[in-house]
């Protein structure tokens, strides 16, 4: 482990992506955010490994299973993690179906997060 790991989060709300930097960079990982998709897409295309994503399923601008394959194409060995409110009735099987991860709830469990990275990154 060590800071040669980058992890994106794309989320339109800024307490989670600065919860997220704060907590991973103490643990030793590179962040790197974007607000939206179109800020998303241009990470990808500026850094070229991102080993993790923690995606907002609920971005107002994209069609998510489009956007996960869109993402891949330009980064296929990243691994993506759906973040979803616990209030959120929707499961977006399509997703998987292109290619996510897995999934956590927000408000979210540190040790979770950080486990989740951790097998990912172990795997």
């Amino acid at each position: 482990m060590g800071p040669f790991h980058t992890i994106a989060i794309i989320d339109d709300d800024p307490s989670v992506t600065s919860i997220f930097e704060f907590i991973l960079k103490q643990v030793g990982y590179k962040t790197i955010t974007a607000p939206n998709s179109k800020q998303g897409i241009q990470l990808f295309k500026n850094h070229s490994s991102i080993d993790v994503l923690f995606l907002d399923v609920k971005l107002p601008d994209i069609i998510l299973a489009d956007f996960i394959r869109d993402i891949l194409t330009l980064s296929e060995q990243t691994k993506i993690i759906l973040m979803y409110d616990y209030t959120s009735d929707y499961i977006p099987y399509e997703a998987y179906d292109s290619g996510a991860f897995a999934t956590i709830f927000k408000p979210f469990d540190v040790e979770e997060v950080l486990n989740q990275i951790k097998k990912i990154i172990q795997h």
